[in-house]
C-alpha cells in the first residue's frame, strides 16, 4: 500500500492534544499538592491557614480538571465518536487512556498497523540481552511516554480481566517479573485499541486469542 503524504494535523486535533496534555499537567500538580497537605497534616505544629489554602488549591484543581475532560469528551465524541466508545469496551481502558491515544496521534490517521503503533509508543518486543527470556527486558525509553505510560496504567487493570490474566499470569510464570507480565498486557491493549480505533467495533473477547 502506497503510504499517503504527510499532513498537518487539524486544528481540532491540535487542540485535542494540548487539553489533554494539560489536563495532565494538573493531575500531575493535584497530586503534589495532595501529598504537600497530607505532610503538613501530620506536622505538630502546622497553622490552619496554610491546610486551608492547600485544600482550596485542590479543590479549584479539580474543578479545572473536570472542566478539561468535559471538553477532551466533547472532542472525541464530536470527531472519533465511535473509535472513542469502541476503546472503552476494552478492560481496563477508559476515557482517559482512549483520549490519550487519539490525542498523541492525532487520531490514528497515519498509523497503518498496530506493529508501527506499538513501536511509536515503545512498547514493542525487544530481546533480552541474556537471552535467557525470548520477551521484552524491559519498558522501553523512546516513543511516546505518554501512550506508554497510560496503556502501562490501563493495564493495571485489565491484568484482573479473566482474558488478560491468562496473558499476564502466563508471562509472570515464564519471565517471574510483573513489570514483563503487565508490559505484555499493555502491548496486548494497544494492539486491540488499534484495531478497534480502526474498525469501530466493540470489543470481542474472542479476538483476544487471535491477535498478536
Amino acid at each position: 500500500m502506497k503510504p499517503k503524504l504527510w499532513q498537518p494535523p487539524s486544528t481540532d486535533y491540535q487542540n485535542l492534544q494540548l487539553l489533554v496534555r494539560e489536563r495532565e499537567s494538573l493531575v500531575i500538580l493535584l497530586t503534589q499538592i495532595k501529598n504537600q497537605k497530607h505532610a503538613h497534616t501530620y506536622r505538630q505544629h502546622c497553622p490552619d491557614t496554610i491546610l486551608t489554602l492547600l485544600e482550596e488549591h485542590i479543590g479549584l484543581l479539580k474543578s479545572q480538571i473536570k472542566c478539561l475532560e468535559k471538553e477532551i469528551q466533547k472532542l472525541c465524541m464530536t470527531y472519533l465518536k465511535d473509535s472513542y466508545q469502541s476503546l472503552q469496551s476494552i478492560p481496563g481502558i477508559g476515557p482517559v487512556t482512549a483520549s490519550v491515544l487519539f490525542a498523541e496521534t492525532f487520531g490514528l490517521h497515519h498509523f497503518y498497523d498496530a506493529k508501527q503503533l506499538t513501536a511509536y509508543a515503545g512498547i514493542a518486543p525487544a530481546p533480552n540481552q541474556s537471552g535467557k527470556f525470548k520477551g521484552q527486558s524491559s519498558i522501553s525509553k523512546i516513543g511516546n511516554k505518554r501512550i506508554r505510560k497510560a496503556f502501562y496504567m490501563a493495564a493495571l487493570q485489565a491484568r484482573k480481566h479473566s482474558i488478560f490474566k491468562d496473558l499476564y499470569e502466563r508471562i509472570l510464570n515464564r519471565s517471574n517479573s510483573k513489570k514483563l507480565a503487565l508490559i505484555a498486557v499493555a502491548r496486548k491493549l494497544l494492539v486491540i485499541a488499534f484495531t478497534l480505533a480502526k474498525s469501530k467495533q466493540p470489543f470481542d473477547p474472542n479476538y483476544l486469542s487471535s491477535s498478536t
